[in-house]
């Protein structure tokens, strides 16, 4: 189950090429966060079904390798 805060966070996507957008952020934990996909075309929203993004809780480690 991904995690679930009091907010949710909105993250603006820049274009790249080709029709992909990339967006950059960073966690404060590792686990389990669900990430949808919200795109607003002429008027119409479109929203993607949820994906489970799964960060590694040894990325938060304070030790040198």
């Amino acid at each position: 189950m991904p995690k679930r805060s009091r907010f949710d966070e909105t993250i603006a996507a820049s274009s790249s090429k080709d029709g992909i957008y990339r967006i950059k952020t960073l966690f404060s934990e590792g686990g389990a966060y669900g990430v949808t996909v919200h795109v607003l075309d002429k008027g119409v929203t479109i929203t993607s079904p949820e994906t489970e993004l799964t960060i590694a809780d040894s990325e938060f480690s304070t030790q040198a390798p």
